[in-house]
């Protein structure tokens, strides 16, 4: 892995923002809440940092309030933007778009919340890209952590969003629109809820890459 250049490109939301995982908050309180979330995303940092990847976090907030979790997770080569688009699927679907239309030949979006992913997840959803398929790596909640491509998806913004049957929908959808799609062998668990912190690590983050 691999060639060409990949862009990663994480969603995200400043740790502590009043919208940030807001029944996590619930369930656990404000003050574990943000801590959890902070660890989480520095953690995916980390892990992308340690490929070379260009990195560009995309803010659902103020882009700035990111920049003390990129420098503790070592990032070098990031890039601070504002989120764009009214739904969470145009907001994917434009940071892919923008991603390959700044010249790279891969995007590779990453949620925020993954406590357990893994340096092999990572090269399974760029190498899948790097091949010419769409890349998608399940979340057991029914959505999916990872996306990976090497070309725009407007078909996104058809797909509905966290709801039980997400990931599936959105490899559907994709495979209708003629794309060629790949789904990992495995999830990488997100963080939403309390039950979540229970969960024990997924079988990709046990496994040396």
């Amino acid at each position: 892995m691999t060639t060409g250049v990949t862009l990663a490109v994480v969603l995200c939301k400043p740790p502590g923002a009043p919208n940030c995982k807001t029944r996590l908050v619930r369930d656990i309180g404000h003050r574990r809440a943000e801590q959890v979330y902070r660890e989480c995303l520095e953690h995916v940092l980390t892990v992308l940092t340690g490929f070379g990847f260009p990195i560009r976090l995309a803010v659902d907030g103020e882009p700035l309030d990111l920049a003390p979790h990129c420098a503790r997770a070592g990032v070098r080569h990031g890039e601070l933007v504002r989120q764009r688009g009214e739904t969470f699927q145009e907001r994917q679907a434009h940071e892919l778009r923008r991603g390959l239309a700044d010249g790279h030949d891969r995007v590779l979006l990453c949620a925020s919340d993954l406590p357990d992913l893994a340096r092999r997840v990572v090269v399974w959803a760029v190498d899948s890209a790097e091949a010419g398929h769409v890349g998608i790596v399940p979340s057991p909640d029914g959505g999916y952590s990872l996306l990976s491509t090497p070309s725009p998806l407007p078909e996104l913004t058809e797909v509905p969003m966290s709801t039980t049957g997400t990931g599936q929908a959105l490899a559907a959808t994709l495979r209708r629109a003629g794309r060629s799609v790949r789904v990992a062998p495995y999830q990488v668990r997100d963080v939403d809820v309390a039950e979540d912190l229970a969960t024990t690590a997924s079988p990709a983050a046990d496994q040396e890459e």
